[in-house]
């Protein structure tokens, strides 16, 4: 069960990463500058 639990939690935030890929890179950017 832990490992599914897992595994759901980590497509969920690939498929966010790619959903909001622009404000990722902005967040990025000001990161690292």
């Amino acid at each position: 069960m832990m490992s599914t639990n897992q595994t759901l939690r980590g497509f969920a935030t690939i498929s966010y990463w790619a959903d909001d890929m622009e404000a990722a890179k902005a967040w990025y950017s000001d990161l690292l500058g």
